[in-house]
């Protein structure tokens, strides 16, 4: 699967952030680097406890949050829940 706006939106966060590689994230989120990997990449969405996690990490203000939100909610609706990690 090729990388979806939402794993575009999650790298340019991350690496905004100060956090340059995927595992200084995984670290901070307390979850895995192939975690990351798959929402960088398009193969898996955040749960909501991953979206809420992630918007605590990244200190996102209320547009970044609600663009992250809405990105997440669209590729669900594209991908289906069996995606969602």
């Amino acid at each position: 699967m090729a990388r979806t706006g939402l794993g575009k939106f999650l790298k340019h966060l991350r690496k905004s952030r100060g956090h340059h590689a995927q595992g200084s994230l995984a670290e901070a989120l307390g979850c895995s680097v192939p975690r990351v990997s798959r929402w960088e990449t398009g193969h898996a969405i955040p749960t909501q406890y991953w979206e809420a996690r992630l918007a605590g990490v990244l200190e996102l203000d209320e547009t970044e949050l609600a663009v992250l939100s809405s990105l997440i909610s669209e590729q669900a609706l594209v991908a289906g829940p069996r995606v969602a990690a």
